[in-house]
């Protein structure tokens, strides 16, 4: 993310998005056909997280005359209705993704974090892999991309969440625009980010996935704020991110985010909200990625 973008994400993640509200629907009483404010009101509810405003507003573009298809794309995105009418959203394409909140039952959620409880000291910082030029490439940890905790602990995984997920796997596909396809491996990862974690922006491309999905759980009360997802919007024509338009899915307990791997995405810092935050108590999360079954 360049330094105008993340200017951005700061001023909301300050408390600012409110003041720019208010700016903008002052405006838009004023002129309430300007395709222009309403563009730019529903970016901000985007980028500040809150979906249902969002959908609203772009839905309200794309009725417009001239309405055009970015508008109406996002509008399905937002509202959760991505299965209806799939339509192209022109030279820019917003990342697709659902969500399923209270996704799992509490029992489940609470295997979840005794499983945390468990595997917590056997977890380490997760590596980023830096090509050398002149020898073979090493594993090291880089701080300046990443500063997040896992482990791989697939068989515990697969008995908590993996069959919740899979229960509605079509749907998944048919919602993203994805081809079905015969599921075969997870890769089923156990994470949490501490206070200063975070994770630039990335693709979960290279691994095999057809499918990513984030699980998001905590306990409560929830002792931090930030550690939310970013998902940006791409030039469709070069597959390249726009840092500038992006949608985020603001952490919440019991949360189920899937995606198509090669959407560009980011994980913005994690702020305690008092010097006890513990491991226990931060931002915890199951990394998935769904592989199409060998043949």
């Amino acid at each position: 993310m360049d330094d105008i973008a993340q200017k951005i994400v700061d001023a909301g993640e300050a408390g600012l998005w409110a003041e720019v509200e208010r700016n903008l629907l002052s405006q838009i009483e004023r002129g309430p056909a300007d395709q222009s404010i309403l563009h730019r009101l529903g970016s901000v509810y985007r980028q500040s997280g809150e979906l249902a405003k969002a959908a609203g507003i772009y839905a309200r573009l794309a009725a417009m005359d001239g309405g055009d298809g970015f508008a109406k794309k996002v509008a399905q995105i937002c509202s959760g209705n991505l299965g209806e009418n799939q339509c192209e959203s022109g030279p820019v394409e917003p990342a697709r993704f659902v969500l399923r909140r209270n996704f799992l039952t509490l029992d489940a959620r609470d295997a979840l974090l005794r499983l945390f409880d468990a595997k917590y000291p056997e977890m380490e910082e997760l590596e980023v892999t830096l090509a050398d030029k002149n020898r073979d490439a090493e594993l090291k940890i880089d701080r300046s991309i990443r500063h997040q905790f896992g482990i791989y602990c697939r068989p515990e995984l697969e008995e908590i969440i993996q069959t919740a997920v899979m229960n509605e796997f079509p749907s998944y596909c048919d919602a993203l625009n994805v081809d079905q396809f015969p599921p075969g491996r997870h890769d089923l990862r156990l994470d949490y980010t501490p206070d200063g974690g975070f994770g630039k922006m990335h693709q979960d491309v290279g691994f095999g996935a057809r499918l990513s999905y984030l699980y998001y759980f905590n306990r409560q009360p929830k002792k931090f704020r930030g550690g939310d997802l970013l998902f940006f919007d791409r030039n469709r024509e070069t597959g390249q991110p726009l840092p500038h338009q992006f949608t985020r899915i603001c952490h919440e307990d019991n949360l189920l985010v899937i995606f198509p791997p090669q959407y560009f995405h980011q994980v913005t810092r994690v702020a305690a909200l008092d010097l006890s935050l513990n491991a226990a108590d931060s931002r915890l999360s199951v990394c998935g990625f769904i592989h199409p079954k060998e043949v």
